[in-house]
């Protein structure tokens, strides 16, 4: 296992709401950052990181990319954290697009903490691959639309150009959106380094 992802979810009375029904409002309100920093001093105090060997995967949201208040306060904390290097955060590839000094600073921040971080959603937005130069991530997800990639000629022939220039740079790549073992199986080829999916459901942490 390469690291465990963690998915948020609220509860409200006896009802389960997901990550996909409140984080619309979360980014309309300008709260990403306070959610990312709950959820990460969440992590810490509760021994996450001493639990399991990997490492624990965070998506940070688009609000923490630019928010230079959210920055310094990473920085500290993670300066104070024994166990940082079990921390590695999933960036949005979109974020890095539209606002690419402050992933930048971000990410310089993560890595100088000795945490680790990835680009989340590889290849959705078909722009330039020139930043993986400049952040040099540890990871990318690849987007989970080419978890079918072979079923359209120019979707195979992206995906492969993706896989190459990633492990050209010593990157490692991670196939998302696995659903079942036939697609797992058509990434062979490419020798990508791990997957993530629904094979296997999702489980509870317990805190």
């Amino acid at each position: 296992m390469v690291q465990r992802e963690l998915y948020c979810q609220l509860t409200i009375g006896d009802k389960e709401i997901h990550a996909g029904q409140f984080m619309p409002y979360v980014e309309l309100l300008s709260l990403g950052s306070l959610l990312d920093r709950c959820l990460i001093e969440t992590i810490v105090d509760n021994g996450l990181l001493e639990r399991h060997y990997e490492p624990v995967a965070i998506n940070l949201t688009f609000n923490s990319l630019s928010d230079t208040t959210f920055h310094q306060w990473l920085n500290k904390f993670l300066r104070n954290t024994p166990l940082a290097k079990r921390i590695v955060f999933d960036i949005p590839e979109a974020g890095v697009y539209s606002d690419p000094d402050a992933c930048q600073a971000l990410c310089n921040i993560i890595r100088d903490n000795g945490a680790h971080f990835g680009i989340d959603h590889f290849g959705r937005q078909f722009g330039s691959m020139s930043y993986l130069q400049s952040l040099r991530p540890s990871y990318v997800k690849l987007d989970q639309s080419f978890a079918y990639y072979d079923e359209n000629e120019h979707n195979s022939e992206l995906c492969r150009a993706l896989v190459n220039v990633a492990r050209g740079l010593e990157i490692q790549i991670i196939v998302t959106g696995i659903q079942e073992k036939p697609q797992l199986a058509r990434f062979e080829p490419l020798k990508t380094n791990a997957y993530m999916g629904y094979i296997y459901p999702p489980s509870r942490v317990k805190l």
